[in-house]
């Protein structure tokens, strides 16, 4: 995930300028098909027949690749999120890493953000399969309430424990992309469903109806509370980083020195150090715009509160 905030893009810790219009439209210009592949399916929408439903889908050519939406339309919780995502102004461009870029629409003087730009960038040079799982991931965090990076009470514990567990969070956009391969096992080929039981093997064994294993029907079952909070607690697992973690989430009880099975894509740390850097690294270029104004003389009563409540102990 990427956040950017005010025109600050935060990737792995490093931040660079970018203008942004307050009211930039959201618009996407990349028509990933010929002409010919455009007229095949000029109908605008495409019925699907999967192993787990009928299902028709409007095909939008010039945001997501119809290969990949015709996967995800396969299945019950994909053509959920493709529904949620046509109704939506989330935009779909190619990238070289999937990954959510959101940005924060607000004037100095708002205590919130006016409005959201998020872009998906997903990459397309995976196979068909991968780019289908990766978009699953990045709709849920995309589509997913937000939090208000200019709240002077948000927290980094409460930042990092809402990346990982809150709606959109990563063990939430992880176990969804895991859904959507599970319904669609049974209508991909050999190749495909190794690709898919490789990716969610351990989204699987954390939840599985051990009941019903050997059948190998309904193995993500209805996730009781201790199989939720158990699959939850696992993306607390950071290995060597533990001491650098414990010093940031002192209150975190859940940060355990066992081998990581999750890492980000984008940090290729741990999840909980990928948004540790993420909280410091858009704080503090919050908190040096906050300086500036107050050194100038045109701070406003949020810049003061937020100073004192969320800059006092950045500069370590």
């Amino acid at each position: 995930m990427m956040w950017v905030f005010l025109g600050i893009i935060a990737v792995q810790g490093t931040f660079k300028a970018q203008a942004l219009p307050l009211n930039q439209a959201v618009q996407t210009n990349n028509p990933w098909l010929t002409v010919a592949q455009t007229a095949a399916i000029q109908g605008g929408a495409v019925a699907v027949k999967g192993a787990v439903q009928q299902v028709t889908v409007p095909i939008h050519p010039q945001v997501i690749p119809v290969p990949v939406q015709h996967l995800l339309s396969r299945t019950t919780r994909g053509s959920e999120l493709l529904h949620e995502f046509f109704k939506s102004q989330v935009q779909v461009e190619s990238g070289s890493v999937s990954r959510t870029e959101f940005t924060a629409l607000r004037r100095v003087s708002d205590p919130a953000p006016r409005g959201w730009k998020i872009v998906i960038h997903l990459n397309t040079s995976k196979d068909d399969i991968d780019q289908a799982l990766d978009l699953a991931h990045e709709l849920t965090h995309a589509l997913s309430p937000r939090l208000n990076p200019y709240d002077p009470n948000l927290t980094l514990e409460g930042y990092v424990e809402h990346g990982i567990e809150g709606p959109g969070g990563e063990a939430d956009a992880i176990m969804t992309e895991c859904v959507v391969g599970q319904q669609l096992m049974n209508s991909v080929d050999v190749s495909d469903r190794e690709r898919i039981r490789r990716r969610c093997l351990t989204a699987w064994n954390a939840v599985e109806d051990r009941s019903d294993a050997k059948k190998n029907k309904n193995r993500i079952a209805s996730l009781t509370e201790e199989k939720k909070e158990n699959w939850k607690k696992s993306f607390y697992a950071v290995g060597e980083y533990f001491g650098i973690a414990k010093h940031w989430l002192r209150h975190v009880s859940s940060l355990s020195q066992e081998s990581p099975q999750f890492i980000s894509a984008m940090a290729k740390r741990p999840y909980p150090l990928a948004l540790i850097e993420e909280y410091l690294g858009i704080s503090r270029a919050l908190c040096t715009r906050v300086t500036d104004r107050i050194a100038s003389g045109s701070a406003s009563v949020l810049d003061h509160d937020f100073l004192r409540k969320r800059c006092a102990n950045l500069f370590q």
